[in-house]
Protein backbone atom coordinates (compact mmCIF):
# COMPACT_ATOMS: atom_id res chain seq x y z
CA UNK A 1 0.00 0.00 0.00
CA UNK A 2 1.28 3.19 -0.83
CA UNK A 3 2.07 5.71 2.28
CA UNK A 4 -0.84 8.58 0.67
CA UNK A 5 -3.38 6.22 0.13
CA UNK A 6 -5.20 7.80 2.80
CA UNK A 7 -6.26 11.46 1.99
CA UNK A 8 -5.40 12.61 5.18
CA UNK A 9 -4.82 16.21 4.02
CA UNK A 10 -8.98 16.29 3.18
CA UNK A 11 -10.39 13.61 5.32
CA UNK A 12 -10.30 11.94 8.67
CA UNK A 13 -10.92 8.32 9.48
CA UNK A 14 -12.51 6.93 12.64
CA UNK A 15 -12.42 3.63 12.14
CA UNK A 16 -8.83 1.81 11.52
CA UNK A 17 -9.59 -0.71 10.25
CA UNK A 18 -13.12 -2.27 8.81
CA UNK A 19 -13.51 -6.06 8.18
CA UNK A 20 -16.15 -7.17 5.27
CA UNK A 21 -18.33 -9.77 5.16
CA UNK A 22 -19.79 -10.89 1.47
CA UNK A 23 -23.50 -12.65 1.85
CA UNK A 24 -25.17 -14.52 -0.98
CA UNK A 25 -28.33 -13.80 0.59
CA UNK A 26 -29.39 -10.84 2.72
CA UNK A 27 -31.62 -12.84 4.87
CA UNK A 28 -28.41 -14.82 6.52
CA UNK A 29 -26.52 -11.54 6.70
CA UNK A 30 -29.44 -10.00 8.57
CA UNK A 31 -29.56 -13.31 10.91
CA UNK A 32 -25.61 -12.01 11.30
CA UNK A 33 -26.43 -8.31 12.30
CA UNK A 34 -29.13 -9.77 14.71
CA UNK A 35 -26.75 -11.71 16.36
CA UNK A 36 -23.79 -9.27 17.10
CA UNK A 37 -21.67 -10.77 14.53
CA UNK A 38 -21.75 -7.76 12.29
CA UNK A 39 -22.30 -4.21 12.66
CA UNK A 40 -23.64 -2.48 9.44
CA UNK A 41 -25.67 -4.01 6.66
CA UNK A 42 -24.81 -2.48 2.77
CA UNK A 43 -27.33 -2.14 0.20
CA UNK A 44 -30.18 -3.93 1.90
CA UNK A 45 -33.81 -3.91 0.33
CA UNK A 46 -36.86 -2.42 1.55
CA UNK A 47 -38.13 -6.47 3.04
CA UNK A 48 -35.02 -5.83 5.42
CA UNK A 49 -35.40 -2.06 6.18
CA UNK A 50 -38.97 -3.02 7.67
CA UNK A 51 -37.89 -5.55 9.75
CA UNK A 52 -35.35 -3.32 11.35
CA UNK A 53 -37.77 -0.46 11.72
CA UNK A 54 -40.25 -2.65 13.20
CA UNK A 55 -38.08 -3.99 15.67
CA UNK A 56 -36.08 -0.67 16.30
CA UNK A 57 -32.71 -3.16 15.71
CA UNK A 58 -30.42 -0.11 13.99
CA UNK A 59 -30.33 3.06 12.22
CA UNK A 60 -31.68 2.92 8.54
CA UNK A 61 -30.02 5.57 5.91
CA UNK A 62 -32.09 5.15 2.59
CA UNK A 63 -29.08 6.61 -0.51
CA UNK A 64 -29.31 6.93 -3.95
CA UNK A 65 -28.56 3.50 -6.08
CA UNK A 66 -27.35 5.93 -9.24
CA UNK A 67 -30.24 3.73 -11.38
CA UNK A 68 -33.43 4.21 -12.33
CA UNK A 69 -36.31 1.57 -12.86
CA UNK A 70 -37.93 1.23 -16.18
CA UNK A 71 -40.70 -0.76 -17.71
CA UNK A 72 -39.70 -0.43 -21.21
CA UNK A 73 -42.38 -1.68 -24.16
CA UNK A 74 -41.01 -4.34 -26.85
CA UNK A 75 -42.44 -2.35 -30.13
CA UNK A 76 -42.29 -5.53 -32.40
CA UNK A 77 -45.68 -6.53 -30.43
CA UNK A 78 -48.35 -5.73 -32.79
CA UNK A 79 -49.84 -3.87 -30.21
CA UNK A 80 -47.35 -2.43 -28.52
CA UNK A 81 -45.92 -1.09 -32.32
CA UNK A 82 -49.24 1.34 -31.98
CA UNK A 83 -48.91 4.50 -29.96
CA UNK A 84 -51.99 4.78 -28.99
CA UNK A 85 -51.68 1.57 -27.33
CA UNK A 86 -48.59 2.87 -25.98
CA UNK A 87 -50.29 5.58 -24.73
CA UNK A 88 -53.19 4.09 -23.53
CA UNK A 89 -50.84 1.80 -21.26
CA UNK A 90 -49.05 4.74 -19.53
CA UNK A 91 -52.34 6.55 -18.20
CA UNK A 92 -53.51 3.09 -17.31
CA UNK A 93 -51.11 2.08 -14.41
CA UNK A 94 -50.65 3.88 -11.20
CA UNK A 95 -47.14 4.16 -10.74
CA UNK A 96 -46.78 5.73 -7.35
CA UNK A 97 -49.22 2.34 -6.39
CA UNK A 98 -46.61 0.19 -8.25
CA UNK A 99 -43.50 1.84 -6.52
CA UNK A 100 -44.97 1.81 -2.93
CA UNK A 101 -46.11 -1.78 -3.40
CA UNK A 102 -42.84 -2.98 -4.80
CA UNK A 103 -40.53 -0.80 -3.07
CA UNK A 104 -41.99 0.17 0.21
CA UNK A 105 -39.98 2.81 1.75
CA UNK A 106 -37.38 2.62 -0.73
CA UNK A 107 -39.67 3.97 -3.13
CA UNK A 108 -38.53 7.14 -4.82
CA UNK A 109 -40.66 8.54 -7.55
CA UNK A 110 -39.07 9.22 -10.48
CA UNK A 111 -39.14 12.66 -13.16
CA UNK A 112 -36.86 11.18 -15.70
CA UNK A 113 -35.66 8.23 -17.74
CA UNK A 114 -32.14 8.96 -15.87
CA UNK A 115 -31.46 8.46 -12.52
CA UNK A 116 -31.65 12.17 -10.77
CA UNK A 117 -28.16 13.62 -9.74
CA UNK A 118 -26.49 12.06 -12.88
CA UNK A 119 -25.66 14.62 -15.80
CA UNK A 120 -28.22 15.32 -18.47
CA UNK A 121 -30.97 14.80 -15.56
CA UNK A 122 -34.24 17.02 -15.72
CA UNK A 123 -37.12 16.67 -14.51
CA UNK A 124 -40.36 15.86 -16.45
CA UNK A 125 -44.08 15.75 -15.30
CA UNK A 126 -44.32 12.50 -16.51
CA UNK A 127 -47.50 10.55 -16.66
CA UNK A 128 -50.66 10.47 -14.12
CA UNK A 129 -52.37 7.91 -13.55
CA UNK A 130 -55.91 8.75 -15.98
CA UNK A 131 -58.09 5.94 -16.61
CA UNK A 132 -60.38 8.31 -18.94
CA UNK A 133 -57.58 9.55 -21.17
CA UNK A 134 -56.33 5.72 -21.44
CA UNK A 135 -59.30 4.36 -22.32
CA UNK A 136 -59.61 7.26 -25.08
CA UNK A 137 -56.10 6.49 -26.18
CA UNK A 138 -57.01 2.98 -26.84
CA UNK A 139 -59.94 4.00 -28.53
CA UNK A 140 -58.40 6.25 -30.78
CA UNK A 141 -56.03 3.12 -31.27
CA UNK A 142 -58.36 1.11 -33.16
CA UNK A 143 -58.27 -1.88 -30.66
CA UNK A 144 -60.15 -3.03 -28.10
CA UNK A 145 -58.69 -4.06 -24.45
CA UNK A 146 -60.72 -7.91 -24.64
CA UNK A 147 -58.37 -7.87 -28.48
CA UNK A 148 -54.97 -7.65 -26.49
CA UNK A 149 -52.89 -10.19 -24.47
CA UNK A 150 -49.22 -9.36 -23.63
CA UNK A 151 -46.80 -11.71 -22.38
CA UNK A 152 -44.37 -10.21 -19.41
CA UNK A 153 -41.36 -12.44 -18.52
CA UNK A 154 -40.23 -11.45 -14.98
CA UNK A 155 -37.02 -12.43 -12.29
CA UNK A 156 -38.37 -14.13 -9.36
CA UNK A 157 -36.55 -11.21 -7.32
CA UNK A 158 -39.57 -10.20 -4.88
CA UNK A 159 -39.67 -7.01 -6.56
CA UNK A 160 -40.29 -7.30 -10.52
CA UNK A 161 -43.05 -10.00 -9.71
CA UNK A 162 -44.81 -6.80 -7.52
CA UNK A 163 -44.47 -5.10 -10.01
CA UNK A 164 -45.62 -7.32 -13.28
CA UNK A 165 -48.74 -8.54 -10.84
CA UNK A 166 -49.76 -4.64 -9.87
CA UNK A 167 -49.97 -3.80 -13.44
CA UNK A 168 -51.52 -6.70 -14.56
CA UNK A 169 -54.22 -5.42 -12.41
CA UNK A 170 -54.21 -1.89 -13.18
CA UNK A 171 -54.41 -2.98 -17.40
CA UNK A 172 -57.37 -5.49 -16.67
CA UNK A 173 -59.34 -2.26 -16.44
CA UNK A 174 -58.99 -1.64 -19.82
CA UNK A 175 -60.15 -5.24 -20.41
CA UNK A 176 -55.90 -5.95 -21.40
CA UNK A 177 -55.04 -9.67 -20.61
CA UNK A 178 -51.40 -9.56 -19.18
CA UNK A 179 -49.61 -13.10 -18.57
CA UNK A 180 -47.16 -12.90 -16.14
CA UNK A 181 -43.72 -15.75 -16.71
CA UNK A 182 -41.87 -15.78 -13.51
CA UNK A 183 -38.28 -17.26 -13.59
CA UNK A 184 -34.76 -17.50 -11.98
CA UNK A 185 -32.31 -14.61 -14.09
CA UNK A 186 -30.35 -17.62 -15.87
CA UNK A 187 -33.71 -18.55 -17.28
CA UNK A 188 -35.34 -14.69 -18.11
CA UNK A 189 -32.36 -13.12 -19.28
CA UNK A 190 -32.24 -15.56 -22.65
CA UNK A 191 -35.48 -14.75 -23.20
CA UNK A 192 -34.95 -10.62 -23.31
CA UNK A 193 -32.08 -10.80 -25.72
CA UNK A 194 -34.48 -12.19 -27.90
CA UNK A 195 -37.01 -10.06 -30.39
CA UNK A 196 -39.98 -11.61 -28.88
CA UNK A 197 -38.67 -12.92 -25.75
CA UNK A 198 -41.05 -10.38 -23.71
CA UNK A 199 -43.00 -7.96 -24.20
CA UNK A 200 -42.60 -5.81 -20.92
CA UNK A 201 -38.82 -5.66 -19.44
CA UNK A 202 -38.61 -4.17 -16.19
CA UNK A 203 -34.88 -2.53 -16.28
CA UNK A 204 -32.18 -0.33 -14.53
CA UNK A 205 -30.63 2.82 -16.64
CA UNK A 206 -27.53 2.85 -14.37
CA UNK A 207 -25.82 6.20 -13.45
CA UNK A 208 -23.12 3.62 -11.69
CA UNK A 209 -22.50 1.98 -15.07
CA UNK A 210 -18.03 1.20 -15.36
CA UNK A 211 -17.53 3.60 -18.09
CA UNK A 212 -19.20 6.56 -16.40
CA UNK A 213 -20.83 7.16 -19.92
CA UNK A 214 -23.92 9.42 -20.18
CA UNK A 215 -25.08 7.77 -23.77
CA UNK A 216 -25.00 4.15 -22.27
CA UNK A 217 -27.56 5.70 -20.19
CA UNK A 218 -30.55 6.31 -22.97
CA UNK A 219 -28.86 5.51 -26.25
CA UNK A 220 -28.58 2.13 -24.93
CA UNK A 221 -32.00 1.85 -26.35
CA UNK A 222 -31.50 1.69 -29.60
CA UNK A 223 -31.67 -0.68 -32.52
CA UNK A 224 -28.05 -2.60 -31.90
CA UNK A 225 -29.30 -2.96 -28.17
CA UNK A 226 -27.94 -6.17 -26.62
CA UNK A 227 -31.42 -6.63 -24.98
CA UNK A 228 -33.81 -6.53 -28.02
CA UNK A 229 -37.20 -7.38 -26.38
CA UNK A 230 -36.69 -3.37 -25.52
CA UNK A 231 -34.65 -1.93 -27.90
CA UNK A 232 -36.22 0.96 -30.57
CA UNK A 233 -36.18 0.83 -34.33
CA UNK A 234 -37.77 4.16 -34.69
CA UNK A 235 -35.38 5.62 -37.54
CA UNK A 236 -35.72 9.21 -35.11
CA UNK A 237 -34.43 7.65 -32.52
CA UNK A 238 -31.43 5.92 -34.04
CA UNK A 239 -30.55 9.00 -35.54
CA UNK A 240 -30.67 10.87 -32.42
CA UNK A 241 -28.59 8.22 -30.60
CA UNK A 242 -26.13 8.17 -33.17
CA UNK A 243 -25.71 11.66 -33.14
CA UNK A 244 -25.27 11.70 -29.00
CA UNK A 245 -22.55 9.06 -29.21
CA UNK A 246 -20.82 9.28 -32.35
CA UNK A 247 -19.64 12.93 -31.05
CA UNK A 248 -16.13 14.20 -28.52
CA UNK A 249 -18.15 17.46 -28.23
CA UNK A 250 -19.92 16.63 -24.33
CA UNK A 251 -22.39 19.58 -24.71
CA UNK A 252 -23.72 18.17 -27.67
CA UNK A 253 -23.88 14.85 -25.95
CA UNK A 254 -25.98 16.11 -22.71
CA UNK A 255 -28.06 17.93 -25.18
CA UNK A 256 -28.37 14.84 -27.05
CA UNK A 257 -29.53 12.74 -23.75
CA UNK A 258 -31.56 15.01 -22.79
CA UNK A 259 -33.78 15.24 -26.24
CA UNK A 260 -33.37 11.22 -26.03
CA UNK A 261 -35.12 11.26 -22.86
CA UNK A 262 -38.17 14.15 -24.42
CA UNK A 263 -38.31 11.49 -27.19
CA UNK A 264 -39.45 8.71 -24.96
CA UNK A 265 -41.75 10.43 -23.01
CA UNK A 266 -43.57 11.95 -26.16
CA UNK A 267 -43.79 8.31 -27.72
CA UNK A 268 -44.34 6.84 -24.78
CA UNK A 269 -41.86 3.57 -24.79
CA UNK A 270 -41.40 3.41 -21.10
CA UNK A 271 -42.67 4.03 -17.73
CA UNK A 272 -40.16 5.16 -15.16
CA UNK A 273 -41.03 3.29 -12.13
CA UNK A 274 -38.36 4.22 -9.52
CA UNK A 275 -35.32 6.80 -8.76
CA UNK A 276 -33.64 3.59 -7.31
CA UNK A 277 -32.50 3.70 -3.68
CA UNK A 278 -30.71 1.31 -1.25
CA UNK A 279 -30.37 1.25 2.03
CA UNK A 280 -27.18 1.20 5.02
CA UNK A 281 -28.61 0.06 8.52
CA UNK A 282 -26.00 0.16 11.25
CA UNK A 283 -25.52 -0.87 15.07
CA UNK A 284 -25.95 2.94 16.68
CA UNK A 285 -24.30 1.46 20.05
CA UNK A 286 -20.86 0.76 17.42
CA UNK A 287 -21.43 3.25 15.16
CA UNK A 288 -22.82 6.91 15.63
CA UNK A 289 -22.87 7.37 12.04
CA UNK A 290 -23.11 6.04 8.32
CA UNK A 291 -23.73 9.12 6.26
CA UNK A 292 -23.09 8.83 1.91
CA UNK A 293 -24.43 10.49 -0.55
CA UNK A 294 -24.83 7.02 -2.91
CA UNK A 295 -24.04 3.73 -2.89
CA UNK A 296 -21.62 4.29 -5.25
CA UNK A 297 -19.38 6.44 -3.31
CA UNK A 298 -18.51 4.15 -0.66
CA UNK A 299 -15.93 6.02 2.13
CA UNK A 300 -14.39 5.16 4.87
CA UNK A 301 -14.01 9.02 6.29
CA UNK A 302 -18.43 8.52 5.96
CA UNK A 303 -18.11 6.43 9.24
CA UNK A 304 -18.04 7.41 12.86
CA UNK A 305 -17.55 5.38 15.60
CA UNK A 306 -20.04 5.79 18.65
Amino acid sequence: RRDDYWDKANYTYDAEQITLKFYSDETGMYVDYQNGVIDAMYNVSANIVEQVQSANTGVVNAVSNGACAILWFNESNEYLANAKVREAICYAIDMDAVGQIAFGSLYRKPHSFLPEGFEGYEEHEGYTFDLDRAQKALDESGYKGSDIKFHYVAMNDGTQSKVAETIQGYLSMLGITLEIETLDMGTALPKMLQRDGTDFQYFSKNGGNPTGELTQLVAGNGKDAPFQCSAIYDDEYNRLCDETTWTTDHEKTVQGCEELVDWLYDNYYGIPVNDAQMALVYNPNVISSFNQCSILKGCLASLTLA
